[in-house]
């Protein structure tokens, strides 16, 4: 079994994707649930090998499952998602006996998915593909939404 599905599997990655669902279930603005999640790993791996990084297809998806799980954290206790949901990512994969590089790589990339000049490939990736998914271009709330004009996704970009 891969680590993806190690993950997708695990009871606390699970209880992370439940906790944000719960907290989001009538946010008007994008969400963090299994779609969202799936995308990013989709859009990374794809970015992946668009550039000739070479990741390995498990450890891209890894990540993007992994991405958002502190987003609830961040709703409950005002720390920053990247922050919290590092932490929890780091569990989850000690869990599902993930190789401790991964567990790190990982952990980078989560804490640099946001901030826009990631030290790592995988945390690039992981930015990149988080502002690919989302559908700027096409949502009802767009006019209403916080993010800065320059992050908005206006346009497919591929």
């Amino acid at each position: 079994m891969t680590v993806t599905n190690r993950i997708a599997a695990n009871e606390l990655f699970l209880q992370c994707v439940e906790k944000n669902s719960k907290y989001e279930e009538n946010r008007q603005f994008c969400k963090h649930g299994w779609e969202h999640l799936m995308d990013v790993a989709r859009i990374a791996y794809i970015i992946n090998l668009e550039r000739g990084y070479g990741l390995e297809r498990d450890l891209v998806y890894a990540a993007g499952l992994l991405h958002d799980c502190g987003r609830y954290v961040e709703l409950e206790q005002e720390t920053p998602h990247e922050k919290a949901g590092a932490r929890l990512a780091k569990r989850i994969l000690r869990e599902c006996d993930c190789p401790e590089t991964w567990i790190s790589q990982i952990g980078q990339a989560i804490l640099e998915h946001r901030k826009g000049r990631a030290t790592s490939e995988l945390g690039d990736l992981l930015f990149e593909a988080d502002k690919r998914s989302r559908p700027c271009f096409r949502c009802e709330a767009e006019a209403e939404c916080n993010w800065k004009s320059s992050q908005k996704n206006r346009k497919i970009k591929y």
